[in-house]
């Protein structure tokens, strides 16, 4: 049985590109250092923008092929033509805004290789400021998506076993020119937000396995950044995108959020210990809040003493400062309490709660499914170093 080889293929790379060039060279840089120095390689750059000087790309490096238009086509629009350009029998879109890690490729070539099965891989993608996951597939609640694994260390338990996804953040996606094809590629009504999203949904509806890969690790700049061009200059778009995927889609979503719930409550049981009753505090933003809730009911097993709702007036928080945001009261309850959150990572430097609450059995639950024990998460998030590097 023939081992498919790196050096068996021509590997394409394309990048969609808009603005920051200075980010963009620095990212083209990385890419090349941290690839495999024998394959056979393009690395086409979509350069649009309205903006002549901004698609005047100098590009200082071997294999490169600039794509300039003066327009702002916006990233579906600019990926199909990157991959309509490309001559590779593997092509991988990578964004603009990503450092690489080395040894990121390899795994990503090996997984998506080991099965016919398979139209899509994507990695493991880091928060560049605290080694935090940004991005490790995508599945889906009632109404809303939800990140598995988003806002833990990339070393977490839960993190680190690659996983069958039915989406994922196209940042870095492996797939092949013709599988690109066969599922019509990006939807531009879906411009800049969802369409890879769709672009997964897609490669299922023709029988096909998405999956991301868990030893395959880059930072991305993405989300993390304020100064992201989706949030400064495009942000209105995205409400668009958003309804035209729900409209295009929803009846083909799978509800899988339950199932990646058994899993994380199975690890966490490995070492933690439920109790069968609990107070559950929901501080979500999310108007589905009740479908998780007795989602987590049912998954672990357990039942509520009361429910408490105190809505934290904001998507995402970065912080939530318990002592401020719910009743005082509940220092005093005998019953462990589950806070349900956005995001477990909001919950850490809660230090006078912690002091004036034996929390030794509370446990935290995020809407992407992953649990922690309260007592832990100031520990988990104090040092997480990086990667090793390969």
């Amino acid at each position: 049985m023939h081992i498919p080889k790196l050096t068996d293929y021509f590997h394409s790379f394309v990048i969609p590109y808009h603005s920051n060039k200075e980010l963009l060279l620095r990212s083209l840089k990385m890419l090349i250092n941290t690839l495999p120095p024998n394959i056979s390689k393009e690395i086409i750059i979509v350069a649009n923008n309205r903006d002549k000087n901004e698609t005047m790309l100098d590009i200082p490096f071997q294999d490169c092929r600039v794509i300039s238009i003066e327009q702002d086509l916006l990233y579906a629009r600019a990926v199909n033509i990157g991959i309509d350009s490309c001559k590779g029998d593997i092509v991988t879109l990578c964004d603009e805004d990503i450092f690489y890690l080395a040894g990121w490729y390899e795994p990503l070539f090996e997984k998506f290789v080991s099965s016919v099965k398979i139209g899509s891989v994507s990695c493991k993608m880091l928060n560049p400021c605290d080694n935090t996951i940004l991005d490790f597939g995508i599945g889906f609640a009632l109404y809303n998506n939800v990140h598995p694994t988003r806002g833990l260390p990339w070393n977490h338990p839960y993190a680190m076993f690659d996983r069958e996804v039915q989406a994922f953040c196209s940042a870095i996606l492996m797939t092949t020119p013709d599988i690109f094809k066969k599922v019509n590629g990006m939807d531009p009504c879906m411009a800049y937000v969802c369409c890879d999203t769709d672009f997964g949904i897609k490669i299922n509806q023709h029988g096909m396995e998405n999956w991301v890969v868990c030893s395959s690790m880059v930072y991305h700049k993405g989300i993390s950044s304020t100064n992201n061009i989706k949030n400064t200059r495009y942000s209105y778009l995205a409400s668009d995108a958003r309804a035209m995927f729900y409209a295009k889609d929803y009846a083909l979503l799978k509800k899988d959020l339950p199932k990646w719930l058994k899993t994380t409550a199975q690890i966490f049981c490995k070492t933690h210990e439920l109790c069968q009753r609990y107070i559950l505090v929901n501080l979500s933003s999310y108007t589905s809040a009740e479908w998780f809730i007795n989602t987590i009911k049912e998954i672990l097993g357990v039942e509520y003493l009361s429910v408490y709702t105190y809505n934290p007036h904001e998507r995402q928080p970065v912080f939530i400062e318990l002592y401020d945001k719910i009743s005082l009261n509940l220092i005093d309850s005998i019953g462990p309490i589950i806070y349900f959150v956005d995001e477990v990572k909001c919950l850490r430097q809660n230090a006078i709660w912690r002091c004036l609450r034996d929390t030794g059995k509370d446990i935290a639950i995020d809407i992407n499914g992953s649990i922690l024990s309260f007592d832990e998460i100031d520990l988990l998030y104090s040092n997480i170093s990086p990667p090793p590097v390969r």
